[in-house]
């Protein structure tokens, strides 16, 4: 009898074990992902089970030099779900932008496979297989994507036919399945950089991030109504988050006269693009340069702030946690010797953060990197 019970107490602990073990694993790993040779990621988000979707721009084979679009999806412990899916022709294909869908996956970006540059949009299935891909023969780029209203929304730049040096902002509209619908005419020159995904849609079909021929950072409405936030150098937007009480904040990188490095710049505005706050995420006068890449707002207020900085010829994926009124909570460093740059950053299921980036080890190609941290940044040593 007592033998016995010693069997079922030590399977219940084994379990018990196994568990926690699991948890562990889910909330804190970083994992790699790729091809042999160089891997760009570009973005990722959550999928409906608690895993992950990123895509990135592939080279898949010597002695080809052009890319291929590549999607790849894991379980929520990081671990690949099926085989990579890719998309691409003869030239070059780049992807900039995800979105989960009911059924699948699109993503956006810019090919260059046919006679002139075209931006595309293209769907895979929850099978792998791809759905459809629609675009359109007009040079420039696709730089984000949205789901809006029961419509995919693309916001990027096109460019002069007669002059590939001058930029305008692109919004466009598609139905579900890839039929272009809608396209907002350019007000100015520029580019978009961002489409609010999530949150308050002001305008009735998203709030936008960009940049004008000036060096201020703006928010547009439907490409008419353009507000600007003028700061004492040259600055550059990322992307545009919905605040959980109300306004917005606003992640880019500013390089202040007279410094020589470029800072992270964050703020943080109301409903009416009237500025509450602004505030540099790493310390003035450190002698790198940092970038500004995403952000995030978590449950409780604070602000997660991503970014890389590059000093001499290395660089490393940086995380601000801030305080609602903008000091830093904590900092962290991921990276070692080599290059680590940041693409994506978002909130999980449990509270905590997802990091997509990029990795290259010296004399090595660049691979994906998938960081699952706590909601301070921490990782598992």
């Amino acid at each position: 009898m007592k033998k016995i019970l010693f069997v079922i107490f030590l399977s219940m602990l084994l379990i018990s074990c196994k568990k926690e073990v699991t948890d562990l694993q889910s909330s804190y790993f970083t994992r790699f992902y790729g091809d042999p040779l160089d891997d760009i990621a570009s973005d990722v988000e959550l999928t409906a089970d608690g895993g992950y979707a990123f895509a990135a721009t592939t080279q898949r084979s010597l002695p080809r030099v052009d890319t291929d679009v590549m999607l790849i999806t894991t379980d929520k412990f990081g671990f690949q779900n099926s085989e990579t899916m890719y998309f691409g022709g003869l030239g070059n294909e780049k992807c900039n932008g995800l979105i989960v869908v009911s059924d699948g996956y699109v993503l956006t970006g810019t090919s260059n496979s046919g006679d002139a540059d075209s931006i595309f949009l293209i769907k895979f299935g929850t099978d792998g297989l791809l759905n459809w891909r629609s675009s359109w023969e007009k040079a420039g780029q696709g730089n984000d994507i949205a789901l809006i209203d029961n419509q995919i929304v693309i916001c990027g730049y096109s460019l002069d036919p007669g002059n590939f040096d001058k930029q305008y902002p692109l919004l466009s509209f598609f139905d579900m399945q890839g039929s272009l619908t809608n396209l907002f005419p350019p007000k100015s020159d520029g580019y978009f950089t961002s489409i609010l995904k999530r949150g308050t849609d002001v305008f009735g079909f998203g709030v936008l991030l960009g940049k004008t021929s000036n060096p201020d950072l703006f928010i547009a409405g439907d490409g008419s109504d353009i507000y600007d936030f003028p700061l004492s150098g040259n600055e550059t937007s990322a992307r545009i988050i919905s605040g959980r009480n109300g306004g917005f904040f606003i992640i880019g990188t500013t390089d202040p006269i007279g410094s020589g490095f470029s800072q992270i710049v964050v703020k943080k505005v109301d409903n009416q693009f009237a500025e509450d706050l602004t505030f540099n995420a790493n310390p003035i006068g450190l002698d790198a340069d940092f970038r500004g890449v995403d952000i995030q707002e978590m449950e409780d207020g604070s602000i997660a702030v991503l970014g890389d900085k590059t000093l001499s010829k290395d660089s490393d994926i940086v995380l601000y946690i801030l305080n609602p009124d903008g000091t830093t909570r904590s900092s962290k460093i991921y990276g070692k010797t080599g290059n680590q740059s940041a693409t994506a950053l978002k909130l999980t299921l449990d509270g905590g953060l997802v990091i997509l980036g990029n990795n290259q080890q010296e004399k090595t190609n660049s691979m994906i990197t998938l960081i699952k941290t706590d909601k301070e940044g921490n990782i598992w040593e």
